[in-house]
């Protein structure tokens, strides 16, 4: 067991990121023979009818497994959020400004010195173009431990459909050894009661004494009083099952055995590393260490350049209403804000090459001075990937050890 740990611990070792080399390379995979365990209907082995059927509406009805399928589903929107970061986005917009506005007329003689307010509109329809060019792998390293995050929310879903499937099995398992201890409370009780009553006739024939009559019904008391605790214990198992279910304790779901299962033959594999990594649990830590593994290769790549494109292009639509105005004998008749629009855009229409707007950005950006923040978020990253892999081997160690027990156990 210990070159398991041995081999398992060094095919895990990581080495310290760089810019050229930021990701570390792929741990190997566990090789797992069947990833679905909670599908694998293992719990069949007690035959009891009513198993099944407890089983699945935990799995359907459990919270604390809806509470873990809702933590996968933002999980894997996160992990789709961050590898749209690796795209171009692709948006269009459109603006409206109005505006009142009054003209500057000269003092021309003859004219109409009184220039009425005005309305100036402007519409703006563009669409914009932005990209980022992951340089460095930042963005590929955030959307890799998005993935990983969301992979290791599906492994602890996993888990929790196996312990509480264990769970109910266990109370199923408490309920038939309680009716079990009832069968066999009721078989003492009646043995006892017989043996009274021999005990009561050597005391009548003077062969016994009273003390004698006395502790033969002691026992009696003493088994009789057995009764409730173990229909309580019965009672508890039900209303426990039915929280485990996802429904409330007053209603109590019991099986429909009377007799604990068949001992199964003792189990015979032997505790390896392959073995312990098909737990669903040290897969999950496992994947939380790829993770924090790429959040510090993208901590690191903040220090260096970012380099960013921006486009626009769109049509620019300018509207003003005019009032009717003479100037010199020559009349110019008014005109409104919508009919100054539509020409702006018969004009448009007529001729779109030309008036055609467009504009293309590129900005490159080099982090100078931030108050120590790129600095804070390395170390930070780099904390949480030490964690990660501290909280990964004590998943190995647990699991060996409770793999190890439960095997002695057996």
């Amino acid at each position: 067991m210990r070159y398991g740990i041995l081999m398992l611990w060094s095919s895990c070792a990581l080495h310290p990121l760089s810019v050229r080399s930021a990701v570390a390379p792929d741990l190997p995979a566990p090789q797992v023979v069947n990833t679905d365990l909670a599908d694998s209907k293992w719990w069949s082995v007690l035959g009891d009818e009513a198993l099944p059927g407890l089983i699945r509406d935990a799995l359907a009805n459990n919270p604390d497994l809806r509470t873990f399928k809702a933590v996968l589903r933002q999980a894997e929107a996160m992990a789709t959020v961050r590898g749209a970061a690796r795209y171009p986005s692709l948006s269009f917009a459109t603006s409206y400004a109005g505006q009142p506005y009054t003209p500057f007329v000269l003092p021309i003689p003859g004219a109409n010195q009184d220039p009425d307010t005005e309305v100036q509109a402007t519409i703006q329809t563009q669409f914009n173009l932005a990209y980022e060019a992951d340089l460095f792998g930042k963005a590929r390293a955030n959307a890799g431990a998005a993935r990983r995050d969301a992979n290791a929310a599906a492994l602890d879903l996993k888990a929790m459909q196996l312990v509480s499937a264990a769970q109910i099995v266990e109370m199923v398992l408490t309920v038939l050894e309680g009716r079990e201890q009832l069968a066999l409370l009721a078989t003492n009780e009646k043995l006892l009661r017989q043996q009274r009553g021999f005990v009561v006739s050597r005391y009548q024939s003077g062969l016994s004494n009273v003390l004698e009559l006395r502790q033969q019904d002691e026992l009696i008391a003493t088994t009789v009083a057995q009764r409730p605790l173990l229909n309580e214990q019965i009672a508890a198992a039900g209303r426990r099952l039915s929280l485990l279910t996802g429904g409330h304790s007053g209603a109590q779901r019991l099986p429909n055995g009377q007799a604990l299962p068949a001992v199964p033959a003792p189990w015979k594999n032997s505790v390896s590393a392959a073995f312990v990594h098909r737990r669903p649990d040290v897969m999950s830590a496992f994947e939380k260490l790829h993770s924090a593994d790429h959040r510090l290769a993208a901590a690191l790549a903040s220090r260096l350049p970012s380099l960013r494109f921006n486009g626009a292009t769109g049509f620019l639509f300018l509207g003003r209403s005019t009032p009717e105005t003479s100037v010199a004998g020559t009349t110019t008749p008014a005109q409104t804000l919508s009919e100054s629009l539509g020409e702006s855009v018969d004009t448009v229409t007529a001729d779109p090459g030309d008036n055609l707007a467009w504009q293309l950005s590129v900005q490159l950006l080099q982090p100078i001075f931030q108050g120590g923040v790129v600095k804070a978020q390395i170390e930070a990253a780099r904390a949480g990937r030490e964690a990660a892999v501290e909280r990964y081997r004590k998943a190995i160690l647990t699991a060996f050890d409770e793999v190890v027990s439960s095997h002695s156990g057996e």
